[in-house]
């Protein structure tokens, strides 16, 4: 392909889920923190800057139940919500107990397209909690855990699942941040995948210095999207964006 081309379609892109040329699609990503009862409740912030594309105000719930027989309480809640036409934020509310490590919850190594979890923690192996939406319906969607049993090495990520952005390909387009007021870094953007649940939304941080280390000493990015998949997704978002798609959260 054109070099000159290429570098076009990658600006058009903005690796995320706005097409708009030359715009950062990942504004900002914020943590607030506070303690209660010895736990941590830790509220994830990401501004996106969605461009003509339309997305809904959803909240899902991920429920974690203690043991058998036992209530099941929410452990995280994820809330999407529009300021603004072209902005949308996506916040993560979530308890972490140290508790939470002894429980036998699923794991899993790869987002719901198949592709390997892009942001490594202490070990490849991810918790993984799947959502319900406020009906308490499944909604396809995934919260994932990595720690370490001191909790000073933590990752935490989830995949919103939307349908109407798979773009037939199987791969990622992701954009690093830092994040704001604290010592930690990670990545967002889209997962594409095929069938009705392979694409999305992903973001992923290392809220490790939280917890006493720093960030950049556990994680790693692993991404190996090829760049021919990377171009065939911004070409299917900049026809989105132009198209002012309305798309919906599973």
């Amino acid at each position: 392909m054109n070099p000159i081309l290429r570098h076009s379609l990658l600006a058009l892109g903005a690796l995320a889920l706005t097409a708009c040329s030359g715009t950062s699609a990942i504004q900002g990503v914020n943590v607030a923190t506070s303690t209660n009862n010895g736990s941590t409740q830790v509220t994830l912030t990401a501004q996106l800057n969605t461009g003509q594309i339309a997305l809904p105000d959803i909240t899902y719930q991920f429920p974690l139940s203690a043991g058998s027989g036992s209530t099941t309480q929410t452990f995280a809640t994820i809330s999407v919500s529009s300021p603004s036409t072209t902005e949308t934020d996506v916040a993560l509310s979530y308890d972490f107990p140290s508790s939470l490590l002894a429980l036998n919850l699923p794991t899993t190594t790869t987002l719901p397209n198949g592709t390997s979890i892009p942001l490594t923690g202490p070990n490849s192996v991810f918790q993984v909690l799947e959502s319900s939406l406020k009906s308490g319906s499944s909604a396809g969607s995934f919260l994932y855990l990595n720690s370490s049993a001191s909790l000073e090495q933590t990752v935490i990520g989830y995949a919103l699942t939307i349908s109407g952005l798979g773009s037939g390909v199987v791969g990622n387009l992701l954009q690093n941040f830092d994040l704001s007021g604290l010592s930690g870094t990670g990545l967002a953007g889209i997962f594409s995948g095929t069938g009705t649940s392979g694409s999305g939304f992903t973001l992923f941080a290392d809220l490790s210095s939280l917890f006493g280390s720093l960030a950049s000493a556990h994680s790693q990015t692993i991404d190996l999207t090829p760049d021919a998949i990377k171009i065939q997704i911004e070409k299917h978002v900049y026809e989105l964006n132009q198209n002012h798609a309305q798309l919906q959260f599973r």
